[in-house]
């Protein structure tokens, strides 16, 4: 996007930087049979003097407030005091006039030549002292006009440099421009301190006028033909000393007027043939190059940057710029903000810089909406007069909607419409016109506003009638049931779900049973949803049972819900050949293993034992698993359903379970031949010798053999065993080497036919022998090991009962070592006895002691 977005920004012009609006109030009038030779502006007034000799005091929109007639030729110059209470102008006719705006005040002076450029003092003021003006024109004189001790007093300070054509003063400084250059005069000390040259070749001064502007009190802008300068006033103190170009830069137009606009240089310019001085000296001169003549042209607003000379235009719409060149285009600026004025003889125009609602207007005008909603949410609220972000963004809206770019506008909807009802009603209907519901729907409100649940029903019926049954769905999961009538929707769906099945679409019958269950949920009919979920095979079936007891629903539906385990795997095939210890764990299985007291193992086994073995056989191993008890009722049909399934795991079946017929077993394993298990069934009837045959002949298995006489530890059955391996060398030999424990070696050698040639018989007949040898070692030393261990503990019972006893019969016994004798009890008088010669004591093993009397009665 932002690439595409880069790739349109070079087709759009350049923003203007100012606003331009026509004065037409001030040119309708009595500009009809008049023209505009010269403008000045105050920070209230606009003054415009004309060819006729009138001066027209505007306010700064246009609007003429007083006018004199004053001259009986062209203005040339108009200047302000700094109070906009009077208006200094000077004529062809030789005269200035200064008229006071409200106060009726007059002066006039006629300086016998034509006067093209005057400058009123800022603190000018008749009644006072400082009535003080400058004139200057076809005389080449600077004249001071100013009243002093004993009168008015003229003081020319310059002259001679030829004639003065353009004037403009500050403060303490006045500039004027002569053929030669610029010259810049100190009021104060009423002398030239400056002189800027104009460099050679330069334009006519007379075709082409100088143009000032001072930036600041040390900063002057000139404009001049095709050149501009920026000039830098060094003064010591108060007083100027010297003057320095610090930019200097040619343009390809010629400026009629000059302003600084935030560091940057506004430059009205005319793109027209410059005439030289060069080009009346040698006229035929070929030498000289001339430009080709070209018609005149619309002036235009140059922005430069004088530092880095980058620069944009705005082309001027002024009436009758066919008939004008470039001396007849004035630009002034206000004194107190960043306004301008440009004036042409028939017309007037106010330019402003733009602000932010202008900034959105051109924005707007260049369909750029989402540029001007950054705008906007970047910007102070204040600094908006004309636009919001919503009034913006709802105009975005409209131009994405003919531009069908109906995502985007979905997207904007929640942001711009908020919680206006009738709005939203008035989106929606507008996309249901262009048939982009669709595109709508994640945006729609369903609360904080909540629209009328006719606007609800009437998308789901879109949807319906539509055929767009997946947003359908998926619109019915994301709202709340409250928006909307269910039973209608119901009614509605179930009429098209027909239609579907009549007309075999698999594809939108699945669609329609997804929202018939969601809305049988959302109508709280969850036994109902639960049909709708086994035909679509959901797996949220499961949770639905769980969360809401629906166990009892399902004990008739308990094949529609094991297929539901089939849908793990990619197809039938892959669940058949899953093992059963898996799919016995899956969902549904699980789920029916876990509630046989809901869903009695009877209404499984009927429903499965005929439609799907396989899915019984997978529920069956699962309760076997749990309690085998549980399904003992269908041991026997289990019987047969490992035998068709898993086979693996019929013999561990067969030895846990008590409930099967051990008769039904054994014809199942004899008609399917599994020998192994049909060993187990013989020995649990109790028929161990064909049992053991069965090893001998079909098996061939000598450890199995042996270990069968070993389980069932029956002399018999050694014998049996031992006869029917008389003539088989490979039993012999296992016999002799396997079975020593339990039939004597010796009587298995002599059931050994004579002249029968068992191959390894030497080297088992070796191993008995090393083993008897070693058993005998063994005993041998175990008879060692024993006598030693009840020798010693035989001396050490003898030493014990040596040694003496301490009596602890008593609570308190006392020792007493240097006497011999120990104070303790009687356990029977419990009077303290001594243990000494004179006193007979008994002390029994238990540690009780007596005296030998209180045991004589």
């Amino acid at each position: 996007d932002n690439e595409e977005g880069s790739e349109e920004d070079d087709d759009f012009e350049e923003e203007p930087t100012f606003k331009y609006h026509r004065l037409t109030s001030a040119t309708t009038e009595y500009l009809i049979k008049d023209a505009i030779s010269c403008i000045s502006v105050s920070s209230e007034y606009i003054a415009i003097g004309t060819h006729g000799g009138k001066v027209n005091i505007l306010d700064l929109e246009g609007n003429l407030k007083t006018s004199f007639t004053c001259h009986f030729a062209t203005i040339n110059s108009l200047s302000f005091d700094a109070k906009s209470s009077y208006i200094l102008s000077g004529s062809d006719d030789g005269t200035i006039v200064i008229n006071g705006i409200s106060n009726g005040f007059k002066f006039s002076k006629n300086f016998m030549r034509p006067i093209k450029s005057v400058y009123l003092s800022s603190d000018y003021i008749h009644t006072g002292g400082n009535q003080r003006f400058l004139a200057a024109g076809m005389s080449g004189q600077v004249i001071l006009h100013e009243k002093g001790w004993l009168g008015f007093n003229e003081t020319i300070l310059s002259s001679g440099d030829g004639p003065i054509m353009s004037m403009l003063g500050n403060k303490s400084i006045a500039a004027y421009s002569t053929d030669s250059g610029v010259h810049l005069l100190d009021l104060e000390s009423k002398k030239v301190f400056s002189f800027i040259d104009r460099p050679p070749n330069s334009p006519r001064s007379d075709l082409y006028p100088c143009h000032f502007h001072w930036k600041s009190d040390d900063i002057l802008y000139i404009g001049w033909a095709d050149c501009v300068k920026i000039i830098h006033i060094q003064s010591n103190g108060t007083v100027p000393k010297s003057a320095e170009v610090i930019n200097i830069f040619r343009t390809d137009f010629v400026v009629c007027g000059i302003f600084s606009y935030q560091g940057q240089v506004v430059l009205l310019g005319c793109a027209e043939q410059i005439i030289r001085d060069d080009m009346e000296e040698h006229p035929s001169d070929e030498s000289v190059e001339v430009e080709a003549p070209r018609g005149p042209e619309p002036p235009e607003i140059r922005l430069v940057n004088p530092d880095t000379g980058e620069s944009s235009a705005d082309i001027l719409s002024i009436h009758g710029y066919e008939h004008f060149q470039s001396r007849n285009y004035k630009l002034v600026s206000h004194p107190m903000s960043e306004t301008f004025y440009v004036a042409s003889p028939k017309d007037l125009l106010l330019a402003k810089p733009r602000d932010a609602d202008d900034h959105i207007d051109w924005l707007l005008e260049y369909e750029r909406y989402q540029d001007a909603l950054d705008l906007i949410q970047g910007t102070v609220p204040a600094s908006l007069q004309r636009y919001t972000f919503r009034q913006v963004g709802r105009a975005y809206m409209h131009h994405l909607l003919e531009e069908r770019n109906y995502i985007k506008v979905a997207q904007l909807c929640p942001e711009m419409l908020l919680d206006d009802t009738e709005l939203w009603e008035q989106w929606i209907f507008a996309f249901s016109e262009v048939g982009q519901l669709e595109a709508m729907v994640p945006y729609i409100p369903t609360r904080q506003p909540q629209l009328s649940s006719t606007i609800y029903e009437m998308i789901l019926s879109h949807f319906l009638t539509t055929g767009h049954y997946e947003t359908l769905f998926k619109t019915i999961r994301s709202w709340p049931p409250n928006l909307y009538g269910i039973p209608t929707i119901i009614t509605a769906i179930q009429d098209k779900l027909d239609d579907a099945r009549d007309r075999g679409s698999n594809e939108d019958t699945h669609m329609l049973l997804g929202c018939m269950a969601e809305l049988h949920l959302l109508n709280d009919e969850p036994q109902k949803a639960l049909d709708f979920y086994l035909k679509l095979k959901d797996d949220r079936v499961f949770p639905l049972i769980e969360g809401n007891n629906l166990y009892k629903f399902v004990q008739d539906k308990v094949l529609p819900l094991m297929e539901l385990d089939e849908t793990h795997y990619s197809s039938p095939q892959e669940y058949a050949n899953a093992s059963v210890e898996e799919t016995s764990q899956l969902r549904a299985a699980g789920l029916l293993i876990r509630n046989t007291d809901t869903i009695p193992v009877s209404k499984v086994v009927d429903q499965l034992e005929r439609s799907s073995p396989r899915l019984l056989h997978s529920y069956l191993h699962g309760i076997y698993l749990r309690d085998y008890h549980l399904a003992s009722l269908y041991h026997n049909l289990q019987l047969d359903l490992y035998a068709r399934f898993d086979y693996n795991l019929l013999k561990g079946f067969l030895k846990t379970s008590n409930y099967y017929s051990l008769q039904r077993a054994y014809e199942i394993c004899k008609e399917r031949d599994f020998v192994p298990e049909l060993v187990f069934i013989l020995g649990r009837m109790g028929n161990q010798q064909e049992a053991l045959q069965l090893i001998i002949e079909r098996l061939d298995d000598v450890e199995g053999a042996i270990e069968f006489a070993k389980e069932h530890d029956d002399p018999d059955l050694w014998t049996h065993l031992l006869k029917y391996s008389a003539d088989k060398p490979l039993f012999l030999k296992g016999l002799l080497e396997r079975a020593g424990s339990h039939i004597s070696p010796i009587r298995v050698i002599q059931a050994i036919p004579l002249g029968l040639e068992i191959p390894g018989l030497k080297h088992s007949i070796i191993k008995i022998l090393q083993d008897f040898s070693l058993q005998m070692e063994l005993r041998l030393g175990c008879q060692r090991v024993l006598n030693r261990d009840c020798t010693q503990l035989r001396d050490k019972l003898h030493v014990y009962h040596r040694q003496g006893i301490y009596p602890l019969s008593g609570p308190h016994p006392v020792a007493d070592l240097e006497d011999n004798e120990f104070i303790v009890e009687c356990s029977g008088c419990t009077l303290p006895l001594q243990v000494a010669e004179s006193e007979p004591v008994v002390v029994f093993f238990c540690k009780h002691a007596y005296h030998q009397d209180c045991l004589i009665p």
